[in-house]
C-alpha cells in the first residue's frame, strides 16, 4: 500500500476527517501525524489534549496499519492506553508496530510522540479480521 492509498483509506471515514490525521511513513511502521488543533483541548484554553483524541489516533493507526498488511477491514475489540505526560496542543505522531498478525486477529501496539520525541502515551489494540462491516469473516 502507498502513502496516497493510506490518504484515501483514512478519507472513508468523515471522523478521521475531522481529525485530519496524515500519513507520514508507511515502512518500516506506519506513522499517522495528528495536526494540531484548538478543538482537541480537554478544557478550553488549557493547551492540553483531551485524552480521547490520543486514544482516536492509537485506535485509527491501528486499524490502518492492520489495513496495510491484510487489505481487508480491521475492527477494534479491545483498546488499552496508558497516557505517559499531558500533551500540549502541538503535532504529535502516531507510530504503530503489528505484534502478531493471525488467522482472525491482529494485535498492534502505537507509540505517540510529540514531533521532537517525546513520549505521551502507548495504546495496544486486539482487532478482527473482517471481510465486511456486517461482521463477516474473511
Amino acid at each position: 500500500m502507498t502513502i496516497e492509498a493510506v490518504r484515501e483509506r483514512l478519507a472513508i471515514s468523515p471522523f478521521n476527517g475531522l481529525l485530519g490525521l496524515e500519513p507520514v511513513a508507511i515502512e518500516p511502521q506506519l506513522i499517522l501525524r495528528l495536526p494540531a488543533n484548538s478543538i482537541f483541548e480537554g478544557r478550553p484554553g488549557s493547551n492540553i489534549l483531551h485524552g480521547g483524541v490520543l486514544a482516536s489516533l492509537i485506535d485509527v493507526a491501528c486499524a490502518i496499519a492492520v489495513v496495510m498488511k491484510t487489505g481487508g477491514i480491521a475492527a477494534t475489540i479491545d483498546l488499552a492506553i496508558d497516557y505517559l505526560a499531558p500533551a500540549a496542543v502541538e503535532p504529535l505522531l502516531g507510530t504503530v508496530e503489528i505484534l502478531r498478525n493471525g488467522k482472525t486477529l491482529a494485535t498492534t501496539l502505537t507509540r505517540v510522540t510529540t514531533e521532537q520525541g517525546r513520549e505521551i502515551a502507548i495504546g495496544r489494540a486486539a482487532l478482527k479480521h473482517m471481510d465486511d462491516w456486517t461482521g463477516g469473516k474473511p
